[in-house]
């Protein structure tokens, strides 16, 4: 697998503040996305304008500022509302989907879609500090190929990220319980109509055929055990924040 790339905010922040940023922006989010589930009105198309509105505290339409600067870190930081998640470590600037909220229209399905902006976001402040290499894999992500989405999904950078998104989808899921591969392999299933990335993982990455199918790309095999690993030891740290 490749080495990691490293940002300039690496350099200037110990992990201890590393990981203090990444923990300041995933508990906004989850403070705003909870207030919207209990404010939320009955008119499911207003979901991402209140969403917007808690977010910077203002009723501007969303679709003519979608970018707004996230206070409160020691470095500049900017948030876009997007069709995507993603992250530009040059503009030091994440994109964050409002898809899944675009696509709600019942409270169940709100509850729902706040959970996978929470997964995305989780996902994406890891790779902050240690972002994917995108002159090489760009737009993989989007399910170019097959075998560029593979290539992708093998780079430990990504895989790190994918962890932290999953362990943050485990504690939700089944609050409290230590992970175990079967119960995650469940939630992948659970997860894999709107996102198949942690049943690929989990469990297509498992599968000798597919193993030798994409021998010649990466080795799926060590991607999968580097994935339980790391979804592990993120769990933990999730639970210490508690």
């Amino acid at each position: 697998m490749k080495e990691q790339l490293q940002t300039a905010n690496e350099a200037t922040l110990s992990p201890e503040q590393q990981e203090q940023v990444k923990r300041t922006i995933c508990d906004f989010f989850e403070g705003r996305l909870a207030e919207l589930e209990v404010k939320a009105g009955d008119d499911p198309s207003k979901y991402v304008q209140q969403f917007y509105e808690l977010c910077t505290g203002s009723n501007r339409p969303w679709t003519q500022q979608k970018e707004f600067d996230l206070p409160g870190l020691p470095m500049p930081f900017r948030i876009r509302l997007d069709r995507h998640s993603g992250y530009q470590p040059e503009l030091q600037k994440m994109s964050i989907s409002i898809e899944p909220l675009l696509q709600a229209q019942t409270p169940g399905e709100l509850k729902e879609a706040t959970l996978l902006i929470l997964g995305d976001v989780y996902h994406e402040t890891e790779h902050i500090f240690f972002p994917v290499e995108l002159e090489e894999y760009e737009d993989a992500d989007r399910g170019v190929t097959s075998e560029e989405w593979v290539k992708y999904a093998c780079q430990s950078a990504e895989i790190n990220a994918n962890a932290r998104q999953f362990a943050f989808l485990y504690s939700r899921e089944y609050p409290n319980e230590l992970f175990t591969l079967g119960t995650m392999r469940i939630l992948a299933e659970h997860l894999k109509p709107k996102d198949a990335n942690a049943y690929n993982y989990f469990i297509a990455f498992a599968k000798p055929d597919m193993q030798e199918k994409y021998r010649h790309i990466a080795n799926l095999a060590q991607a999968h055990e580097l994935i339980i690993t790391q979804t592990k030891s993120h769990l933990e740290k999730l639970k210490q924040k508690k």
